[in-house]
């Protein structure tokens, strides 16, 4: 079988989720959303779908360096690239347990 999977994300939100002594945001969740289908391209049909599959992973960060989501995603390339192996890896998982 020839298989496709396509993703749209909807949404990247970044949230405080802890703070220090002087009210400053230090641990923030980064929560991505994303349309995901998984598609048979011999017969065109959608196997499996996801109108909104969510990730959230939770960051330790200095409040000086979180002002927005765009920033933040700019600046830190580890974080980044961990979320998106994980979020791969919790797609591949999700089309396998639909099986």
């Amino acid at each position: 079988m020839d298989g496709l999977v396509t993703g749209e994300i909807s949404s990247v939100s970044l949230a405080p989720v802890a703070w220090n002594t002087q009210n400053q945001a230090t641990r923030y969740a980064l929560t991505l959303t994303a349309k995901v289908d998984f598609k048979d391209m011999r017969t065109n049909k959608v196997l499996w779908t996801n109108p909104s599959m969510q990730y959230r992973e939770e960051f330790d960060l200095n409040p000086t360096n979180a002002l927005d989501t765009a920033s933040f995603l700019g600046q830190d390339v580890n974080a980044r690239e961990r979320m998106s192996s994980e979020f791969a890896r919790a797609l591949v998982s999700a089309i396998l347990e639909a099986f």
